[in-house]
């Protein structure tokens, strides 16, 4: 006995000279098979487990159907022999209290052969390293447990939160032996442990940790495009899925008039990367932004999510167009798409009885369609990108139709005003006018366009500035459409010419004109009007009936220089359009020359009892006359042109005899003129 166990010892430390002499590939060849039925072949490795600070080796049990084995020696190269196991069934063994990397082999011993030992393995060490940056450093050592080259069998990082869960948080390949984790819970106390799979249990590593802290915000989204739904109208956006794990979803931007991305929503859960939503579409194109937010919150106030900062801003494709009677033509402008570069634009539009019409490869932004219906179509625009990415404008609908002409063209009145036609015209406006063309009609019988003015409202007027009021004048209105065709004739109108005669003698001033020609509502009168030396009476001189166009005015009695001015207004009665005009006539004048009569005898107790002068159209800013008596005396004299001589002395209580008498009568007349009046008359009694 003392000789076999001699003989084992001699056989350990071949076994370990030769193991630090050729190292693992020397104890693997000894784990080869053995032909001997007698040869007991060296155990087989399950797993090393680390559980605390024990470390916890198994392997597989060692066939033995010749009953030839003695016991299990246990070793790790730093530590040299462990322990012996007797008892063949028994395949595990702790060793308590290591802290470090071990070499561990086992060595069978039999009764025939001596020793026959395994391959040599490693407990898996962990060590946790926390920079402090929202990550755990993870370093450990290969177990050198030999692994079939197929299946893979990777390893596999675990991590424990809350306190007694473990979940795995990723794999790596066997050769690994550096791992960076990121922190996705707020603030923890986590531990780590590596599983390598072995022969039916996994080797495991200590478990070691720190408190970490989520210091990592999600990433920046990647908004992949913003299109429009072309059937609902719905704005729709697409977006990545955020690479950071505890991501809890994403906040929706929305640029405001003012060019400030605002807050209109937030989409729970990391997998969630679209979002649709009902937008006006129609006053421009539409910018977004997508943030991503995670489960932590920062250290502000009030506290909100950590948050990226926002993704590059997206904008729609904004259409817009016009249709345009002249030539059935649709006018389609659009803007670019924002957020990618655009490759080219198809064009789709219908008319609701046909089926969607495509204008492909455009490579400009605007495109201009003949309309062959009378209906109301549809557009929308797709714009696709260098890398096949596809968005919608919003849709617009333009009505293809053409517009009736007016059912009204009317010239409202032909008035003289400051010696110029005024034309003032009504029309129906919701028929197709751009323009009213007003036109006079020549002495060859053809009518000329004197002046064209846009049409905004129902009633427009027109200065005729070049016409001859002294002549009747006939105008028409020629309604203008969006063409620029002529449509609508009116019809015409005819000025009122007036025409005065002076007759001197009798101081009478004849007054005759046309009648106007061109109201729709009946003429009720006309209105003379008289100025004196320029200056206006408001209220007219006399109305004369409808169809009366004449009328005399006495004159005599009026107190002017030279002039008396006349003009007519025929004033019509409400028309089948509810409202009445006035259509004024030309203005002309009369003018009589200044008249002085001096009577050559009076009587103060008779017919004529005061000498005086009689005058007509004159005025007096400085008037002065005197009699002198046969012997030249001056018995009378007056700075007044209404008083006169009423027959008595200079202090008016004596009278004068009969006698004839001289006088002397100054002043200023027509254009400040000074008129000099003397003569002789005889006084009677």
């Amino acid at each position: 006995m003392i000789f076999l166990r001699l003989a084992y010892m001699i056989r350990f430390c071949t076994l370990a000279v030769s193991f630090f002499l050729f190292g693992n590939g020397c104890l693997r060849a000894e784990n080869q098979s053995v032909k001997s039925n007698n040869f007991l072949p060296p155990p087989v490795w399950s797993c090393i487990q680390t559980i605390g600070s024990d470390v916890v080796l198994k392997w597989e049990p060692v066939p033995d159907p010749g009953g030839n084995f003695v016991q299990y020696e246990v070793y790790s190269l730093e530590d040299g022999l462990l322990t012996t196991i007797s008892n063949i069934a028994t395949t595990t063994f702790t060793h308590t209290g290591v802290t470090t990397i071990k070499n561990y082999y086992i060595s069978v011993i039999d009764n025939i052969t001596g020793a026959t030992s395994s391959t040599t393995i490693k407990n898996i060490v962990l060590t946790v390293n926390n920079p402090n940056n929202g990550t755990a450093l993870l370093t450990w050592n290969n177990s050198g447990f030999p692994l079939p080259a197929s299946p893979a069998r990777p390893i596999r990082i675990e991590r424990e939160y809350p306190a007694g869960n473990w979940t795995i948080r990723d794999s790596v390949i066997s050769t690994t032996t550096l791992y960076r984790d990121t922190i996705d819970i707020c603030q923890a106390f986590l531990n780590y442990r590596i599983v390598h799979p072995g022969n039916g249990c996994d080797f495991t590593s200590n478990a070691m940790g720190d408190v970490f802290e989520d210091k990592i915000t999600p990433d920046i989204p990647v908004i992949s495009n913003v299109t429009i739904d072309t059937l609902t109208g719905n704005v729709n956006l697409f977006w990545n899925v955020n690479g950071q794990p505890d991501t809890y979803g994403y906040v929706v931007y929305l640029m405001d008039a003012n060019g400030f991305l605002v807050e209109i929503d937030t989409v729970w859960g990391i997998g969630n990367t679209s979002y649709s939503y009902a937008e006006n579409t129609t006053n421009g194109p539409l910018t977004y932004s997508i943030a991503a937010f995670d489960s932590c919150y920062t250290s502000s106030v009030p506290p909100t999510f950590q948050t990226s900062a926002k993704a590059d801003v997206h904008t729609t494709v904004f259409l817009s167009g016009t249709y345009s009677e002249c030539g059935s033509v649709a006018d389609l402008n659009w803007t670019d798409y924002a957020g990618w570069d655009i490759d080219y634009f198809d064009l789709f539009y219908h008319d609701n009885s046909s089926g969607w019409i495509t204008i492909s490869n455009i490579n400009g932004n605007q495109q201009s369609i003949v309309l062959p219906n009378t209906s109301i179509y549809k557009f929308v625009v797709k714009a696709y990108s260098l890398d096949g990415r596809i968005t919608f404008s919003n849709s617009i609908q333009l009505s293809a139709t053409s517009s009736p002409a007016p059912t009204i063209n009317y010239v409202a009145s032909a008035s003289v005003i400051n010696q110029q036609v005024n034309l003032k015209h009504f029309v129906d406006t919701s028929g197709n006018v751009s323009a009213i063309a007003f036109e006079w009609l020549q002495k060859n019988g053809t009518f000329k366009e004197v002046g064209r003015v846009p049409v905004f409202l129902p009633f427009t007027s027109f200065i005729h500035a070049d016409a001859n009021v002294e002549q009747i004048n006939t105008y028409r209105a020629v309604v203008i459409d969006s063409c620029g065709n002529q449509t609508i004739i009116s019809d015409t109108v005819k000025t009122t010419v007036l025409d005065v005669v002076g007759d001197s003698l009798n101081m009478i001033n004849q007054i005759s004109w046309t009648p106007y020609i061109g109201f729709d509502g009946p003429i009720l009168d006309y209105e003379i009007y008289r100025s004196i030396d320029g200056v206006l009476d408001p209220i007219p001189l006399a109305n004369v009936g409808p169809v009366t166009y004449d009328y005399s005015d006495y004159v005599g009695e009026e107190n002017v220089r030279n002039t008396l001015c006349y003009h007519v207004v025929a004033i019509e009665g409400i028309n089948s359009f509810g409202f009445a005009e006035t259509a004024n006539s030309n203005v002309q004048c009369s003018e009589f020359p200044p008249r002085v009569f001096i009577p050559n005898a009076f009587t103060p107790n008779g017919f004529n009892p005061i000498f005086r002068p009689e005058y007509s159209y004159m005025e007096f800013p400085d008037f002065y006359m005197k009699i002198i008596d046969r012997w030249g005396h001056v018995i009378f004299e007056t700075d007044n042109p209404i008083t006169g001589w009423n027959g008595t002395l200079l202090d008016g209580t004596e009278l004068a005899p009969n006698d004839n008498y001289k006088y002397l009568i100054r002043f200023y007349g027509i254009d400040d003129l000074e008129m000099i009046f003397t003569g002789h008359f005889t006084l009677l009694r």
